[in-house]
């Protein structure tokens, strides 16, 4: 394992930490693998190890605490049985992922409240650790913390005052030295600087240029910007402006800025008893309301079961319409091609019959003519048959008269010479075909 130094990255929740610890890695520190991914409240990533804040906050739950409570941690916690599981999965990881270069951090606001542990785990890993304190002005704290988390004033005022005066407390015996949040923005090369300087340490990549990681920072990077206190209720407001300004030096309070510090915090002690008993108030209040949340919830879950389940009953009575709809659809095409074949077929079958019936007029005014014809022909007969009854009538008329009777041999010779004519005549015909 090779020689190493810690940075401790220290300061108050959207005090410019994220950004602090992201300048750090740009100047080639160390803060390990597994690193918090971004979000929209911090689109260029928090700069934290994923495991690390995980094991704070159960370390925190572990003394019914958790990041943003107000109430002091009990006295010693720190030596507690309960704290000495996390201890060791906090050391492993140091060895394991952050103590594999020479120079490393770590970056978790929750290290103001936590550093005792940090610090007792470092001496018994034998590493010089630094601590960089970043200072925001605490109106601009308290309107992101409102913004992201919906945080009263009061409450962010009373959070911002626990984190800042326990990281200064806990912070008094390792070297030091403050960031403000705006400076690092408006002049980070000048900031590395300063930090290297203090520390005596090199950084690892100098040849990031004079401005070391500059091109990580920008000054959009500060949503917010105050310099009043007025969002603050009295006492509190008396209180963040005498921490505030005790920590404003950049080299770290001074000896009187300590001597104030240490008059806040025993100007605040008589206070916590009071912080606690409102805090458990309104964890009670949370925890009633969360109740009746829960039985809301439970009760939207069922209607929104039976609500879905009524969906779904209707989703497939939908699709059982939309299959005989479509079976009725299939129906209705077959049936009309069927129509328009009938239809084509009855337009031909009508072509016919007008043609049949074309040819039955021409018939029937044949057949009427032939009648007509039938009819003339039948007169004509009957006139024929009279003519030959009448006919008949003179024939025996003129067979009973007397005149026939006497002329009977004339007309028997006059038959024999006509037939004798007949015969000569057919004899020469005879001989001129025989010639």
């Amino acid at each position: 394992m090779v020689e190493s130094t810690a940075i401790l990255v220290l300061g108050m929740h959207r005090s410019g930490t994220s950004a602090t610890a992201g300048w750090l890695e740009g100047l080639g520190v160390n803060l390990g693998p597994c690193l918090m991914a971004e979000d929209p409240t911090q689109p260029k990533g928090y700069f934290e190890h994923a495991e690390i804040v995980s094991i704070h906050d159960e370390l925190m739950a572990a003394f019914d605490s958790s990041w943003d409570d107000p109430r002091p941690l009990p006295e010693g916690w720190e030596h507690d049985h309960k704290a000495r599981f996390f201890r060791k999965q906090l050391m492993d990881i140091i060895r394991r992922d952050l103590m594999t270069e020479q120079l490393w951090g770590a970056k978790d606001p929750r290290l103001c409240r936590l550093l005792p542990i940090w610090l007792g785990m470092l001496d018994e890993l034998d590493v010089p650790v630094r601590a960089i304190s970043v200072l925001r002005h605490p109106a601009e704290v308290a309107e992101s913390l409102a913004l992201r988390n919906g945080f009263s004033a009061d409450k962010s005022g009373l959070l911002w005052l626990r984190y800042v005066l326990e990281a200064e407390w806990h912070s008094r015996a390792i070297p030091r030295i403050t960031i403000r949040f705006v400076d690092l923005l408006h002049a980070p090369g000048a900031e590395s600087q300063r930090v290297a300087q203090a520390f005596g340490i090199l950084w690892p990549k100098p040849d990031r240029g004079p401005d070391g990681a500059a091109d990580f920072l920008e000054r959009g990077l500060r949503h917010h910007e105050s310099l009043y206190f007025d969002r603050f209720p009295p006492p509190l407001r008396k209180w963040i402006v005498t921490a505030y300004r005790a920590l404003k030096p950049v080299s770290g309070p001074s000896e009187y800025g300590r001597a104030i510090l240490d008059g806040l915090h025993s100007e605040l002690a008589p206070y916590d008893s009071y912080v606690a008993a409102c805090w458990l108030e309104r964890v009670r209040n949370i925890g009633v309301e969360n109740a009746q949340t829960r039985a809301m919830l439970t009760q939207l879950q069922t209607q929104f079961n039976q609500k879905e389940a009524d969906a779904t009953r209707d989703r497939i009575d939908l699709d059982l319409a939309r299959s005989a709809l479509k079976e009725a659809r299939t129906e209705l095409t077959q049936a009309k091609s069927e129509l328009i074949a009938v239809h084509v077929e009855l337009e031909q079958k009508v072509g016919q019959l007008a043609s049949a019936e074309t040819q039955v007029t021409a018939i029937t005014a044949e057949l009427t003519q032939a009648r007509t014809e039938l009819a003339q022909a039948h007169g004509e007969i009957e006139r024929s048959h009279a003519d030959s009854q009448r006919t008949h009538q003179e024939l025996e008329a003129v067979y009973r008269s007397r005149y026939w009777r006497f002329t009977r041999p004339w007309r028997t010779f006059d038959t024999y010479l006509r037939n004798r004519r007949h015969r000569r005549r057919d004899r020469r015909r005879q001989n001129q075909a025989a010639q």
